[in-house]
Parts: structure tokens; C-alpha cells; sequence
């Protein structure tokens, strides 16, 4: 194998990085999404305001509901399971994807939006554009 065959490596992003990218206005640039990919027995003891909800452990079955034209954030406890998602989509042809590293352990502790409880209804899930 080159090293023109190896997989670039995943992007990641710290917590606030994600976050401005999420709350950023600009009407050019289509909105990312927050994907968790913990489950949901997790998301309802905390997770970051407004994620979409695909648990790594249903993903390889789920991923292919993931839209191709918007940019891709994956947030899991730490970064190391939501790696995991987005490796696998770069793998199939998504370009537009990054980790959030520290997950949403470092997402509650540098104080960013939280909630937390059982999932309101349509929480998480995607929207039809």
C-alpha cells in the first residue's frame, strides 16, 4: 500500500470548536450536525442541545440515513467511540465529517449547552429536509 492508498486521517475538533460551528450564522454554509453515537440510556442522563441520536451499536444499519450534503460532527463520551463512526464514513465516501474530542464530558465541563432526561418527542432524531 502507498501512502497515497492511506486513509487521511479524521479531523477532530475541541468542544468549543464544535459548538461555534454548530451555532455559527452564516447562510452559505450548510449547518452542521451533531451526531451521538452513545446510547440512549447515555443521552438521557446528559448530552449536547440538539444532537441526532444513531448509537454506535445500531450504526452499521443507520449510517447510510446520514445526509451527504451537510457537514458531520460525531460526539460520544469521550471521542473515542464517535472516531469509531467516523472512520467508517470516511470509508464510504463521506468527505465532510470531524470528531469532537473530549466528547461530551469536556462539552458539560467547559459549560456548553446540556440537557439531560428522558428524549422529547422527534429528540435526536433527524429531520426530513
Amino acid at each position: 500500500m502507498s501512502t497515497t492508498d492511506a486513509p487521511r486521517p479524521i479531523p477532530e475538533l475541541d468542544v468549543q470548536q464544535a459548538y461555534d460551528r454548530l451555532t455559527r450564522a452564516d447562510g452559505d454554509v450548510r449547518r452542521p450536525l451533531l451526531i451521538d453515537v452513545r446510547e440512549r440510556h447515555e443521552l438521557e442522563v446528559i448530552r449536547a442541545q440538539g444532537v441526532v441520536h444513531l448509537p454506535l451499536s445500531t450504526f452499521a444499519d443507520t449510517w447510510r440515513e446520514l445526509p451527504r450534503d451537510h457537514p458531520l460532527l460525531f460526539i460520544c463520551a469521550t471521542g473515542r467511540r464517535s472516531l469509531v463512526a467516523a472512520a467508517h464514513l470516511q470509508q464510504n465516501g463521506f468527505a465532510d465529517l470531524a470528531n469532537v474530542a473530549g466528547g461530551t464530558v469536556e462539552w458539560r465541563n467547559r459549560g456548553l449547552p446540556v440537557s439531560s432526561g428522558p428524549l422529547a418527542p422527534g429528540e435526536g432524531r433527524l429531520a426530513n429536509d
